[in-house]
């Protein structure tokens, strides 16, 4: 019988290129369906897009209010135990020694200090918020030896504490029923404390969710026509602050 038939050669498998996104040239398409690409879109102009990116409409705004304007505190004169960065004062060791001033003065007819608490700490004891007399060259450890003409508010006992032009320093009680800070002051409060020219000192404090934690108001006779530092103790419960503008 006649031999059989050589087999036809089997070419060789075609070895594409790995990872390669374009296909080579000599590759040959298997038979199917033509594909029709999608036609170019041309890049938006800079003057269709704006000079800025282009923002997603369907993307919802950041949830919250902007960040309220920060009152700046006073680099130098503050107590050794307090360390500040801008519009924050955080007392970082120790119970005492802990007073920051405003890093400028404070001017309008009704004079406005206002912080917001960031961090509170577990203690029977508190500081207090007010106004210090331009002239502090040395920041004491304690209130109470503030050579100069000051009120404040706060502490535990609650209390008001001022020295005005004549006598030393005085105090006057505070009902607990209208304000006791060392049992109120949490993240998120805003306290603040208003001067007028009179002597009238109010001061209100809000929690984080806007309602009312009590405020106290006095007259304080005798207090001299000065410029005026916030001046913030930072004791007790009352650990770092945030200074604000009023808005």
């Amino acid at each position: 019988p006649a031999p059989a038939p050589a087999p036809a050669p089997v070419p060789a498998p075609h070895e594409d290129t790995p990872l390669t996104y374009k296909q080579p040239a000599e590759d040959v398409a298997p038979a199917g369906p033509a594909v029709v690409a999608a036609p170019e879109v041309p890049p938006e102009s800079d003057a269709a897009a704006g000079a800025g990116p282009k923002e997603d409409a369907g993307e919802p705004a950041a949830p919250g209010e902007p960040a309220p304007a920060e009152r700046r505190w006073h680099a130098a004169l503050k107590g050794r135990n307090v360390k500040v960065d801008g519009g924050l004062a955080e007392r970082h060791s120790g119970a005492s020694d802990a007073l920051v001033l405003t890093e400028e003065p404070i001017f309008g007819d009704v004079l406005t200090v206002e912080i917001e608490v960031l961090e509170t700490s577990s203690s029977m004891k508190t500081g207090g918020i007010g106004f210090c007399a331009t002239g502090l060259g040395k920041v004491p450890d304690k209130v109470q030896d503030i050579s100069v003409p000051f009120v404040m508010v706060g502490f535990e006992p609650q209390k008001w504490i001022f020295k005005t032009l004549v006598g030393g320093k005085q105090e006057l009680k505070l009902d607990a029923k209208a304000w006791r800070p060392c049992k109120k002051f949490a993240g998120g409060d805003r306290v603040r404390f208003q001067l007028e020219k009179n002597g009238v000192c109010r001061v209100t404090h809000m929690g984080a969710d806007g309602v009312s934690k009590g405020g106290a108001e006095a007259t304080i006779p005798g207090l001299p026509e000065a410029e005026w530092h916030g001046v913030v103790e930072l004791a007790g419960t009352l650990k770092m602050v945030r200074g604000l503008l009023p808005v």
